[in-house]
């Protein structure tokens, strides 16, 4: 067998070559988005004055969107009633990606004789409804 000895360099003819590391797993992290406060400003039923029943709808990443419960109140805060609005997800980042959606909806609840239920305006933009996060872990 012949050997080639360049500069601190060993080249073995026929000895296959070191395997490239594999590249490492994509980041995985646990996300909670917690809804603390949330207070009604406008009527959502056509200007009909009635206490609203209010949920939240949250999507974080690619996850399934997640539903929260009910509370009769136009007021929230989650220091006054139990079990507040927390959506706890696992989220991996593929490929080259650095940040990834969050989406939130509040909605008014009208059950089966008022139709749809409202969404309620929580962006801070015009001509927007719903709150639509970039999160940069």
């Amino acid at each position: 067998m012949t050997a080639l000895f360049l500069s601190g360099l060993w080249l073995m003819p026929g000895l296959p070559a070191p395997a490239a590391a594999a590249d490492p797993p994509p980041p995985a992290m646990t996300v909670t988005v917690s809804l603390d406060w949330f207070e009604r400003f406008e009527v959502p039923d056509d200007g009909i004055s009635e206490e609203s029943e209010f949920y939240p709808e949250v999507k974080v990443g690619d996850n399934a969107l997640q539903t929260g419960r009910i509370v009769s109140d136009d007021a929230f805060h989650a220091g006054t009633i139990p079990n507040p609005w927390v959506f706890t997800q696992q989220v991996t980042l593929s490929g080259g990606q650095t940040t990834f959606p969050v989406g939130i909806q509040i909605k008014d609840e009208d059950g089966g004789t008022n139709f749809a239920d409202d969404r309620m305006d929580i962006s801070p933009q015009n001509q927007d409804i719903d709150l639509n996060l970039m999160y940069n872990p």
